[in-house]
């Protein structure tokens, strides 16, 4: 009688470390399963940063010739700045349903204002078409969480129709003496390069 409930104790203590150990092997897999899936999102969110940092660069190339008031290679930077906003990849940008209609959506907002601008022959109706184009990119930036350069959404009060109406341009100096205002520039009529560093930070995209 004795033996048959040492047997019986023996039984269930068998059984609870078998529970034990299956709780503890599933617990340890699933973590292993959330830190890899972590790590994949990680990766191919920071292969998006990229692909838009790229972006980002052709567009300050752009910035940069309208600085300099140089209408043809205004329109080399923007041919430059459609392919990479055409080559942007969904898959790689790993998004949920509703992210990937934003991010179509914007990326059919940038190739429509890309191409405005360089189908514009009068660099003033350019710099309307950059002014639109860079509240487009700004708000993609945001809405996708970008988190690569540190972007600077500036302002310029009087950019626009006889310098009395302001626009925006991006950038990743927030500082008064390297501002580099595209639509002044450094061959406005009336002030030269006198204005070139005319603007104020309006807001930005910090990156992480």
């Amino acid at each position: 009688m004795k033996k048959g409930k040492w047997l019986l104790c023996i039984s269930i203590f068998v059984l609870i470390a078998f529970v034990l150990w299956q709780f503890v092997f599933t617990k340890v897999d699933n973590n292993k399963s959330e830190i890899s899936a972590s790590s994949v999102e990680g990766k191919q969110n920071s292969a998006l940063d990229q692909s838009i940092s790229t972006i980002l660069v052709s567009y300050f190339q752009m910035s940069e010739a309208f600085v300099n008031w140089d209408s043809e290679l205004i329109n080399q930077k923007a041919d430059s700045l459609k392919i990479l906003v055409d080559s942007l990849n969904l898959q790689v940008a790993n998004l949920d349903s509703t992210n990937s209609v934003v991010f179509k959506n914007y990326q059919n907002l940038l190739r429509t204002e890309i191409s405005g601008l360089s189908l514009e022959t009068d660099i003033y109706e350019k710099r309307l078409a950059l002014n639109s184009l860079s509240h487009q990119l700004f708000e993609f930036l945001k809405a996708l969480n970008y988190s690569g350069y540190q972007v600077y959404f500036q302002e310029c009060p009087m950019a626009l129709n006889n310098y009395e109406k302001s626009a925006f341009w991006l950038s990743t100096d927030a500082s008064f003496e390297n501002r580099r205002n595209p639509y002044l520039g450094l061959s406005d009529p009336k002030y030269g390069k006198g204005m070139l560093h005319c603007g104020q930070t309006k807001d930005s995209v910090i990156s992480n």
